[in-house]
């Protein structure tokens, strides 16, 4: 299985188990399972709107009312100033949180974007789960009420990494933490004996001596 074709799985599960049924009209901000993720569409809504200062008839603005309405999939007019309350736009034209500058980014874009910084480790390498978990978050938005993925999706997205160096890599950090849990209990005792060996005997000739100090 190819990126695309894990990217395109990883979104189209995310869709039916987290965003639920789109809603129609005033019922899509009553809608929870639906309430906080930016579709492309609606990130094209809240652009034009921040761009013409209002709901002005601009032509982007309509073109995105024309898609919304042929799809039955506008949104309430109090969701989307809600909304646009909590966002604003950055010098690039990017949808931005008010609260803390972070990036947001239209559902359908969540996969592609952890994915470039999992595979933007050192020297070519992927990065960890940890590191592109913080990586992601130093960059975007986290958690519905931000308009941003889960963590949990992140997650699973590093897990679905097709490169065969990570997944072989995964598997070698997944064999080492169970032969970690597996290890005897005698260990840290063999390891206070040698370093008393390294140590070297005292040079005392008494052989009681030395027994005791190895008891």
């Amino acid at each position: 299985m190819d990126l695309a074709e894990t990217m395109k799985n990883i979104v189209a599960k995310g869709m039916q188990t987290e965003m639920g049924p789109p809603g129609g009209g005033s019922s899509y901000s009553a809608a929870p399972s639906s309430a906080g993720y930016v579709t492309e569409k609606i990130y094209m809504l809240l652009q034009a709107y921040l761009q013409n200062k209002g709901w002005n008839p601009s032509i982007e603005f309509l073109q995105c009312f024309s898609e919304f309405k042929d799809a039955s999939m506008m949104p309430s007019t109090a969701y989307l100033q809600m909304m646009a309350s909590r966002v604003a736009l950055d010098s690039q034209g990017r949808l931005v949180l008010r609260e803390n500058g972070k990036i947001i980014l239209p559902y359908e874009h969540f996969a592609n974007a952890v994915m470039l910084k999992h595979m933007n480790g050192p020297h070519g390498l992927h990065l960890g789960l940890e590191g592109t978990v913080r990586a992601v978050m130093e960059s975007y938005t986290i958690g519905r009420e931000c308009f941003g993925m889960e963590k949990e999706f992140i997650i699973e997205v590093v897990q679905n990494c097709p490169n065969p160096a990570c997944r072989y890599y995964k598997n070698q950090l997944e064999l080492t933490q169970k032969m970690g849990h597996m290890a005897p209990t005698y260990i840290q005792e063999n390891e206070a004996t040698a370093s008393l060996l390294r140590s070297g005997f005292p040079h005392s000739t008494d052989f009681q001596a030395v027994s005791e100090i190895l008891m």
